[in-house]
């Protein structure tokens, strides 16, 4: 549900920020067995049925979409929309999926998501871990950093841009996964 093109709307518009999304097309990447997801960029790759492979790889699926976020800015006197064109990319044998997107204003976001399975006091349970990287303009930063921080709990704002890393456990977004089943 939270990794695959499935769940993917229902988990985004758990986001408050959220006010339009959009599933676009999907297709299939291609990256070579010795990459894992969780070291890959693969927004701007083209479709595994483009190219010719030479190495050994995995095919990935990878679904398409496009999102807009609402922004409260100035203590929420005015809002500014923020559009987003991205990709999900899943890899249901490692556990992981990637979502990437690029804003209109230049924000890039490269999320991981891992699933670990464990027994817990009722049965199986499933830990989900999110890493999140991310730059932006210095002129922004302070928005990104402010709305970044609310959902998801995390920044550590680098000279150039923003940077942001951090495991979210404690999330505000994340706190709201359980609703979805």
């Amino acid at each position: 549900m939270i990794a695959t093109a499935e769940g993917h709307e229902r988990v985004t518009r758990l986001s408050a920020l959220c006010s339009d999304f959009a599933l676009l097309q999907s297709d299939t990447i291609s990256i070579p067995l010795s990459t894992p997801l969780a070291r890959s960029h693969v927004r701007t790759l083209p479709s595994s049925s483009d190219k010719e492979d030479a190495d050994p790889v995995r095919n990935l699926p990878r679904q398409f979409f496009r999102l807009q976020e609402t922004v409260p800015i100035l203590l929420g006197l005015i809002k500014t929309h923020v559009n987003l064109s991205g990709t999900l990319t899943w890899d249901e044998e490692a556990k992981t999926a990637l979502y990437e997107t690029q804003s209109d204003a230049g924000i890039t976001v490269w999320k991981l998501r891992e699933f670990r399975e464990f027994e817990g006091k009722d049965g199986m349970s499933t830990i989900v871990s999110e890493k999140i990287e991310g730059r932006c303009s210095p002129w922004i930063q302070w928005i990104v950093q402010k709305e970044a921080t609310k959902a998801h709990m995390c920044v550590a704002p680098s000279f150039w841009g923003i940077d942001f890393i951090k495991d979210l456990s404690g999330s505000t977004h994340m706190e709201l996964y359980h609703t979805l089943f």
